[in-house]
């Protein structure tokens, strides 16, 4: 399951706490601190296959006396990072637009790419939806042509990525036409540009 750390805020805790129960079941807390008595530290694990939605939590005090906050913790479903369209772009552009679908997104979320030397730079992310991210890139000349992945990363410091998802394409090279010279008031002639 996913382990995270959690504060828990209210008021009356006492130095010795006997439970602390997430309600809609699969969140276990293995172990927890009273920090104060208004702060309790709690390590959560929440099951691959718990419910998405609000959960309730219940803080039980060694004499039985009990607290309830209602709604105010929920399990949400995992970021991921599944795909870029397009998948590939040419060096040396600026503000391409690029959509990144994936799911978990929140508003906030921030994009990253990663892989060599890299030269790709985020100018922009808007938030469209929890699996969808539009975001214009600048692609340096010098960006290795090669595949890189894309990282989107929440404001809570999750993050997620997809490997290799992204590919930056060699600019094209003109090394020459042939013929290399026309008369004046030619027209309607075959001309052969080579590169790559």
């Amino acid at each position: 399951g996913n382990t995270q750390e959690v504060s828990i805020m209210g008021d009356g805790f006492s130095t010795s706490i006997s439970t602390i129960i997430v309600t809609g079941g699969d969140v276990s807390i293995p172990s927890f601190e009273r920090t104060s008595f208004t702060m309790i530290k709690a390590t959560f694990v929440v099951s691959a296959s718990a419910t998405t939605g609000s959960r309730d939590i219940i803080v039980t005090n060694a004499d039985g006396t009990t607290g309830t906050g209602n709604g105010i913790f929920a399990v949400t479903v995992p970021l991921q990072v599944s795909s870029v369209e397009p998948s590939s772009h040419g060096q040396g552009a600026d503000l391409v637009k690029l959509i990144v679908y994936g799911q978990g997104f929140v508003d906030g979320a921030t994009v990253g790419f990663v892989g060599g030397a890299i030269q790709i730079t985020v100018q922009k992310v808007d938030f469209i939806g929890s699996n969808q991210l539009n975001i214009l890139v600048d692609i340096e000349t010098g960006s290795p042509p090669q595949s890189y992945s894309v990282v989107v990363t929440n404001p809570d410091g999750t993050s997620g990525q997809a490997a290799n998802a992204f590919t930056v394409t060699s600019a094209p090279v003109v090394d020459s036409v042939i013929p290399s010279s026309l008369g004046q008031g030619a027209y309607d002639q075959w001309v052969q540009i080579m590169g790559n």
